[in-house]
């Protein structure tokens, strides 16, 4: 078996696994009979964590700061989400088509997953988050936040765990997480695959010395032409301005300040 063969059946064998993590997970999100859902979501920016919520029956439980010039004032937010639907809907097609339970939005990505189950009723729910929120002191960044305010409620509401709640609750990776993403190819098909970038790459850079040249010279074409004109007066060099496209475009003309300095001084 050659290397391309024994990475397709490492991805295959990746793709199996990927499948049969998410069939435990889908038998535990149909289960109606343990009580109301308790979901995780993570938010990431640009690839770093900025905040963590918990939803039950579509409603939002957080650590959210007070929008007041004030930025140190924070509450314990209990509200309803209106996008839950549509967003639980995103996560399960990303799911089926990526292998991830991710919702996207450019660089803003919500990890979601179910951790367990509750049968408080919702008031229930918020008097706790009360209570919790009159003991949370000073927040901290790294160790009293949105993390560890939420940790401290799931330890107080859930009547049992699901797969994915070591995750949460001890930042342990399931096995589930472990497998997100697929096999690394062999070093071989790497190098090769890095070849091919660096031969593109070279073309690109030819390619955009060649524009940048031709850019110089049009450049040094219209200095030449505004500098000739600088004796007939305005209205000689606002006619050529008007008539010659590539001095009608002003990312040229911004991007030159030689060029400007002698269109204003004109």
């Amino acid at each position: 078996m050659n290397e391309s063969s024994a990475h397709g059946e490492k991805i295959r064998q990746w793709l199996a696994e990927r499948e049969s993590e998410i069939s435990k997970r889908k038998v535990q999100e149909e289960r109606k009979d343990k009580g109301s859902q308790v979901w995780f979501s993570r938010y990431f920016h640009q690839g770093r964590l900025r905040h963590w919520v918990l939803i039950i029956e579509g409603t939002k439980y957080e650590l959210k700061q007070e929008k007041e010039k004030s930025s140190d004032k924070f509450i314990f937010r209990v509200k309803k989400e209106g996008s839950w639907t549509a967003a639980l809907a995103k996560r399960n097609a990303a799911l089926k088509e990526k292998y991830r339970p991710e919702v996207s939005d450019g660089y803003r990505k919500k990890y979601i997953c179910l951790i367990g189950w509750t049968r408080l009723s919702s008031s229930k729910l918020k008097s706790i988050a009360d209570d919790i929120f009159k003991q949370f002191g000073t927040y901290h960044l790294l160790w009293n936040n949105c993390q560890t305010i939420l940790q401290e409620f799931s330890d107080k509401i859930l009547d049992d765990t699901a797969l994915d709640y070591p995750w949460f609750r001890e930042h342990t990776r399931t096995e589930y997480q472990q497998h997100q993403k697929p096999p690394r190819p062999p070093i071989e098909m790497t190098m090769e695959q890095n070849q091919l970038q660096q031969q593109i790459l070279r073309e690109t850079n030819s390619q955009e010395r060649a524009h940048q040249i031709r850019h110089d010279m049009q450049m040094q074409q219209m200095i030449i032409q505004l500098q000739t004109q600088r004796d007939t007066g305005m209205n000689a060099a606002q006619m050529q301005l008007a008539t010659n496209p590539a001095l009608n475009d002003p990312g040229l003309i911004a991007l030159n300040p030689i060029l400007l300095q002698n269109i204003t001084t004109v």
